[in-house]
């Protein structure tokens, strides 16, 4: 896996520190999620290696097809914990906490540009909660708009809706929010986002949704270095 790096200029130093803690944060989480995956592929190895054993072993005279039966259960019950238990707890997991490292950035750059810009507008005037709520901040006081009207920004709200489904409810979409979380799914790639077994929602590959995270950060940067900002008088 070949990991891109966005190389640009700081309109401000506290961006650059907040954005060097956001990118070492990110490289941990992508750690954990090689080395989960890697996990996985080195125990789907060893079940196959099992089953070609117990092919072997059918050949036998003295085959047991009770044994069999009772062997085929436990495999079939490892196998599905492995392949979708696993799987669902630690991808969710790590991209919770991508979501959340993300989320934490923007309201740091809102604090960063309300502390050295000259506008009386503070983010907590502004109503709504999270990446919304810091959109309007910095679109509105400090005209962003560029930022947040890109492609990156809606399919990046389509995952605060997948983000929603696994915090408040487990990752099973409720009825009355099925067309909308559908349609985020959509956005995003059925292959990125889509349902297990069980029906939960499940993420596909996280480095995706790191690379989406920084693309945007990459332009909010750039539209803050050809902003007025530090002059804005509101």
């Amino acid at each position: 896996m070949v990991r891109e790096t966005f190389d640009f200029k700081y309109p401000h130093d506290s961006l650059g520190i907040i954005r060097w803690k956001y990118e070492n944060k990110m490289d941990t989480l992508l750690d954990v999620d090689i080395e989960f995956t890697n996990y996985l592929v080195k125990n789907i190895k060893t079940m196959d290696y099992e089953i070609n054993e117990q092919i072997a072993y059918m050949e036998h005279d003295d085959y047991d097809d009770d044994v069999h039966i009772e062997w085929y259960e436990d495999f079939e019950k490892r196998f599905m914990s492995i392949k979708v238990d696993h799987h669902n707890i630690m991808k969710n997991s790590v991209f919770l906490q991508v979501y959340f490292t993300f989320e934490d950035t923007l309201y740091q750059y809102c604090k960063v540009l309300e502390a050295v810009s000259k506008s009386k507008i503070k983010l907590k005037d502004l109503n709504g909660q999270g990446i919304e709520k810091y959109k309007n901040y910095l679109s509105k006081v400090f005209n962003l708009e560029n930022a947040f009207s890109s492609n990156e920004w809606n399919i990046i709200t389509c995952y605060n809706q997948i983000r929603n489904v696994l915090v408040h409810n487990g990752g099973i979409v409720s009825e009355n929010n099925k067309e909308k979380v559908n349609k985020s799914i959509n956005q995003i790639g059925q292959k990125q986002v889509y349902f297990n077994k069980d029906e939960q929602i499940t993420i596909g590959d996280n480095w995706e949704v790191i690379k989406l995270f920084n693309l945007f950060f990459e332009n909010l940067n750039k539209a803050i270095a050809n902003s007025n900002i530090w002059t804005i008088k509101r």
